[in-house]
């Protein structure tokens, strides 16, 4: 791949708990490379894959230990947050790895809910590297976020709701003026094909039906998502802030428009 050729890729941006692996999971069906560098499965936390390139992850770790922050900060990335990673060096090493995984391949896809918290630091990479980028938002209900994130990590659900704001306010500020899809993690697994088919609209991208096919059958497992709740749910939740339950509508709306390219 010669530095004249657009170097394109996808981005999956949500919270932990999102669905954001099952999204990632689906995009070598709109001819998406993830790479071989994959996160193993955990059978405790995720059995079947994270889909995480492993190096995008590393280096999203390091740069949040540089900010004194973790995955499950709430505190939004600030401009002086990305001067702070820029002088630490951390901007070449971002754009060698994703140079490495487009060279030799047409479009190169990757997830790390880690990319969402950081996607300021991450949007000023691929804009001087001339990336040609298009997002997929991962979108589930706060209060089934909020219990999962329990579940696993002991979090308290209020945590789990700030937690999801600042991701999701983080995301809204940087995919406005792009190209973008919103995927509900509930409506992917009842309708896969479905919702397949939406993001390849979206993004402009065809769809391989006979992948399509084989990850909807083989893949996406109903029993594997613990909790699944409604708005009406999440609006009597007392330990929801007021704020929640609107910024889930706005997304909510947007997950059920085709949003054609």
């Amino acid at each position: 791949m010669s530095d004249a050729t657009v170097r394109r890729l996808i981005v999956v941006l949500g919270v932990h708990r999102s669905g954001t692996s099952a999204i990632a999971r689906a995009l070598p069906a709109l001819g998406a490379d993830l790479g071989i560098r994959l996160m193993p499965p955990a059978e405790a936390d995720n059995p079947t894959g994270f889909w995480e390139d492993l190096d995008i992850y590393d280096l999203n770790r390091e740069m949040l230990a540089a900010l004194a922050s973790d995955w499950h900060g709430v505190r939004a990335i600030s401009e002086a947050d990305c001067a702070t990673l820029r002088q630490a060096g951390f901007h070449p090493r971002a754009d060698a790895i994703l140079r490495e995984r487009t060279a030799g391949t047409g479009l190169f896809a990757f997830k790390d809910p880690r990319v969402a918290r950081l996607l300021p630091f991450w949007q000023q990479v691929f804009a001087e590297g001339g990336y040609e980028v298009a997002y997929v938002v991962a979108l589930r209900n706060p209060l089934s976020v909020a219990q999962s994130l329990r579940r696993r990590n002991g979090f308290d659900e209020r945590k789990g709701y700030l937690l999801w704001l600042d991701t999701m306010l983080t995301v809204l500020a940087g995919v406005r003026a792009e190209r973008f899809v919103v995927v509900d993690y509930d409506r992917l697994v009842r309708a896969p094909l479905a919702e397949l088919g939406r993001i390849a609209a979206a993004l402009g991208l065809p769809l391989d039906a006979a992948r399509a096919s084989e990850y909807a059958a083989e893949f996406l497992d109903a029993g594997l998502r613990h909790h699944a709740h409604d708005a009406s749910e999440l609006a009597r939740d007392e330990a929801c802030p007021p704020l929640v339950p609107e910024v889930f509508a706005a997304l909510d709306a947007l997950a059920g428009e085709p949003r054609a390219a």
